[in-house]
């Protein structure tokens, strides 16, 4: 998809994805900083994959919402499989 969208909305997408990337690691740091390294319970485990799926679910319905734009509906969507049928 990225190919077909404009310089604009890819340097968008870039920076959140960098953004996101930071912001995942900054609660690895905090988690472990509050845990320790040598903690052995799986706490520290489950906080992260608690977030990680937060995340997850977040990107998956701006994906929906995505897809249900103007963008996507007048630059992308002319070029799936769908229309070719």
């Amino acid at each position: 998809m990225i190919n077909y969208l404009s310089q604009n909305v890819v340097s968008k997408f870039t920076v959140g994805t960098a953004v996101s990337g930071l912001f995942i690691t900054g609660v690895r740091v905090v988690i472990t900083l509050i845990f320790g390294v040598e903690d052995k319970s799986s706490t520290p485990i489950i906080i992260y994959f608690v977030i990680a799926l937060a995340f997850n679910v977040m990107d998956m319905f701006l994906n929906i919402y995505f897809c249900n734009s103007k963008i996507y509906k007048n630059t992308i969507e002319p070029f799936t499989l769908q229309q070719d049928m």
